[in-house]
């Protein structure tokens, strides 16, 4: 009888527990299907009369990428609950998605050699101003709130 006392205690806590779970707020999920249409439109925008790589528009390939390296990175950093690095690889994105537009473009003037240098130069700086200070000084407390939500922290 006590056994199945404890077997009944065990399950409406266990019950109890997934209630007390978070789920994932609906106003974040909507900021999420926000981000990725404007992402889309941006993208599709940016593309056009464009060139292509591999047939697909070469801007949209390149925000594509970002996103890509943006999500890859949120997986460790959101395990780890740290921002350490996810500073230092957005701007490794940045620098990434610059690149491949630039390697992949046929035609470079003046002006995509100059465009394509100032991205460059001002990701490096932010990003690593970014990845020292959080070293320096432990973390960013602004991100303290948003580390534990698995979709805001994707959204940052």
């Amino acid at each position: 009888m006590q056994g199945n006392q404890n077997h009944q205690a065990m399950s409406v806590r266990a019950d109890s527990s997934e209630t007390l779970r978070p789920s994932v707020h609906p106003k974040l999920a909507g900021a999420l299907g926000i981000v990725l249409i404007v992402a889309a439109l941006l993208a599709t925008a940016g593309s056009f009369r464009g060139e292509d790589i591999a047939g697909l528009p070469l801007f949209a390939s390149a925000v594509a990428l970002t996103f890509g390296i943006q999500w890859i990175a949120y997986i460790p950093a959101y395990l780890a609950q740290t921002e350490k690095f996810y500073d230092l690889l957005g701007g490794m994105g940045f620098i990434i998605g610059t690149l491949f537009i630039f390697f992949a473009t046929e035609h470079k003037d003046a002006r995509t050699w100059v465009l394509a240098s100032l991205i460059t130069l001002w990701a490096l700086r932010l990003a690593g101003f970014l990845f020292w200070r959080v070293h320096r000084f432990g973390g960013d407390d602004r991100f303290d709130d948003i580390k534990p939500n698995k979709l805001r922290f994707l959204l940052t």
